[in-house]
């Protein structure tokens, strides 16, 4: 059954609405969003992130922790004597996290070098490049959406970063919560 053509008016039947995926709402005011896609990478939150030195210069005596090992806040991670004194003291963990640099062996003289790095991967970032023409449009505290194939979660804008040297190129820096381990360092997202 043929209607006769109006180019102002179009009819649907409700079904074919829904077969289509088509939705009718009552229009009201409100604030349009218009998202913007970034990419960006996943890296460690510089908070949880502890390089070990020693107090004193000495001799290491023992490493505790192999690299890779899971340590805890306080456990034992060297044993290095002191050259002046003779005395052997103790370095532990300032955070929880795994040891993923090992640059100390027993036997070898340990000054101001970073002997392990620990980092804590239950809080991450998300570093998105941002050019400047879309500088003005995002802002701490804005809603994001970080996605990685099927994996999404949201999260908020915490600050934004000019870039360094000839870089036009903003950095915008979003917290991600990784205490279930899901999101790894160095994955590319949007």
């Amino acid at each position: 059954n043929k209607k006769e053509s109006n180019a102002d008016h179009v009819e649907l039947t409700a079904t074919h609405a829904k077969k289509h995926g088509i939705k009718t709402e009552v229009a009201a005011s409100g604030k349009l969003l218009t998202p913007i896609q970034l990419f960006g990478k996943t890296v460690p939150d510089p908070h949880q992130i502890s390089h070990v030195t020693v107090r004193f210069p000495g001799l290491i005596k023992r490493v505790t922790p192999a690299l890779g090992a899971k340590v805890s806040k306080g456990d034992t991670l060297l044993e290095v004597e002191y050259n002046e004194s003779l005395k052997t003291y103790v370095i532990s963990a300032a955070i929880d996290g795994v040891v993923v640099e090992r640059h100390a062996n027993p036997g070898e003289f340990a000054g101001g070098q970073s002997l392990l790095t620990i980092v804590d991967y239950s809080k991450l970032w998300v570093e998105f490049s941002l050019f400047p023409q879309d500088a003005g449009t995002v802002k701490p505290g804005q809603l994001v959406r970080i996605k990685l194939g099927n994996r999404i979660t949201e999260s908020k804008v915490s600050h934004l970063n000019p870039g360094e040297g000839n870089t036009p190129i903003v950095t915008v820096r979003v917290p991600l919560n990784n205490q279930d381990g899901q999101w790894m360092p160095g994955s590319m997202v949007e």
